[in-house]
């Protein structure tokens, strides 16, 4: 609206958002069954109840039966199931997600005759073969790789790895600055992040915090006995909580190994 040089619309817009953001919980929110429905419905829907995750309309308390309509109810379409699988990496079930996934795209990825994935579950009995509602892909990428914008034109971007259980993932993501690569490495004793990124970028790589750890860029230290060892080396804290620890990297190529004790 305010590109398109009607700002006064934003106030409307803005009214609707808080309106929604209040009355939420209090109209679809089932304390004794723990999740979102509304008063027609009798059986819980996925769809819904990952939307209100994504949204930040439900509450971390709320995510416990949340997530058991995720991990039982299949009502999402392969469009909506993308945001499915992302509220369960929101939540902190990025293993959840990656068996859900598993799961749900199975017959298209394993079928004999067909190459692309399809615009329903059922392939051409209800729709196309070739669509353009790829799920997986994004999933796999901003949330199990974790690499995502935090600014426009991907000027910024964070690297936070949620695996899933995984032991190893590689991606590459085209941007309009060049191509980000990343690749995890996890094993019982470290964890190995390598970075390549392209030139007027920032990369935000938050690194899995443990007690005891020492982190690694390029062979020199930059956290050791539970604080950031600063250098000049194009590396900079952004912040520390108690899951990861962010760090800022200028361009170029990097390799960040985290031993643990």
């Amino acid at each position: 609206a305010v590109i398109s040089g009607n700002p006064m619309d934003t106030i409307e817009y803005h009214s609707r958002m808080k309106s929604i953001e209040k009355h939420f919980n209090e109209v679809f929110w089932h304390e004794d069954e723990m999740h979102f429905r509304s008063a027609a419905l009798k059986t819980p829907d996925d769809r819904a109840n990952a939307m209100a995750v994504v949204a930040g309309l439900a509450q971390p308390r709320q995510y416990q039966g949340i997530r058991r309509v995720l991990t039982t109810q299949e009502f999402a379409s392969p469009y909506l199931e993308k945001y499915v699988l992302e509220a369960l990496c929101t939540m902190g079930s990025d293993t959840l997600s990656l068996q859900r996934m598993k799961r749900r795209y199975s017959n298209m990825v394993n079928h004999p005759d067909y190459n692309t994935l399809w615009e329903v579950w059922k392939g051409l009995k209800e729709g196309t073969i070739n669509h353009g509602w790829n799920a997986p892909n994004t999933v796999l990428s901003q949330n199990i790789a974790g690499i995502s914008p935090v600014a426009p034109g991907w000027s910024a971007f964070q690297v936070l790895p949620m695996l899933g259980g995984l032991r190893e993932v590689a991606q590459t993501v085209p941007t309009i600055k060049g191509n980000i690569r990343v690749k995890h490495l996890l094993n019982d004793k470290e964890f190995i992040t390598t970075l390549e990124s392209p030139d007027n970028t920032t990369a935000i790589v938050c690194i899995p915090k443990s007690t005891g750890q020492t982190i690694y860029a390029n062979g020199l230290t930059i956290w050791r006995d539970g604080g950031f060892h600063l250098h000049k080396n194009g590396v900079q804290l952004i912040s520390s909580d108690e899951q990861y620890i962010r760090v800022s990297f200028r361009p170029g190529k990097w390799k960040i190994k985290s031993i643990y004790k």
